[in-house]
């Protein structure tokens, strides 16, 4: 059997973070997203202090830090060096909720149509997966004009399956669908999961910009960004 290698000052200049994982900084705590496990966690507070060492500069060279990282599956090794950075996300400052809007019995439709495919996915492929096939639902390039009225009716029309579909613990199908129905129309929404601490909870959301589409601005407002997309 052979040795497993430490990496050297070399390989420690060649490392990034495993593809699949995202984090952020929430209360003063270092929190990964798994996005192939759906998986939230956090690192013990040494190896915290390690990773933390690397962040925004994968040369630094804390051997012992990169290999503990490694073995952990957290870094991995490779020909260029990539930053390891914390998800980034515009801040968040209105939001379109489409209440009182009147909406197309179609688009209502269409938007149950899309929760239920979007759930499905979540359940047999995973978030990882189901990401990735919303990133290539955006086809040609996205429409420079927004139609602001769409934005809302879109977001009414959510609002109005989840009077059936129950809101709780929905929020990550209820976004994915919700972006994959802007995608469909030239819209460049992105996909937020946020997460926040004292207790730890998660939520997703889409955004266009600075605008929120779908929740309030409250609902959102206390998340940190763990993956953006």
């Amino acid at each position: 059997m052979s040795a497993r290698r430490h990496p050297t000052k070399d390989t420690a200049m060649s490392i990034s973070l495993r593809p699949g994982l995202s984090f952020c900084t929430v209360g003063g705590r270092t929190i990964f997203l798994d996005r192939a496990s759906g998986r939230y966690f956090a690192l013990p507070p040494a190896v915290e202090l390690g990773f933390n060492a690397l962040v925004g500069d994968p040369g630094s060279a804390v051997e012992d830090a990169s290999h503990d990282l490694v073995e952990r599956n957290i870094l991995v090794t490779s020909g260029v060096a990539s930053p390891i950075e914390p998800c980034a996300a515009t801040a968040p400052t209105r939001s379109i909720t489409g209440e009182r809007i009147r909406v197309d019995a179609r688009l209502v439709a269409r938007a149950a149509s899309l929760f239920l495919r979007v759930t499905l996915k979540l359940r047999f492929r995973g978030i990882d997966a189901t990401l990735r096939d919303l990133s290539a639902r955006l086809t040609g390039e996205p429409r420079t004009a927004v139609d602001h009225a769409f934005l809302a009716r879109a977001a009414r029309a959510f609002a109005l399956i989840g009077l059936v579909f129950s809101p709780e613990d929905r929020c990550l199908p209820r976004g994915l669908a919700l972006a994959a129905l802007l995608r469909e129309h030239g819209v460049a929404a992105r996909i937020i999961i946020g997460v926040a601490d004292d207790p730890f909870r998660a939520h997703c959301w889409v955004q266009l910009d600075d605008v929120v589409l779908g929740d309030s601005l409250d609902q959102v407002i206390d998340y940190t960004p763990v993956h953006s997309c």
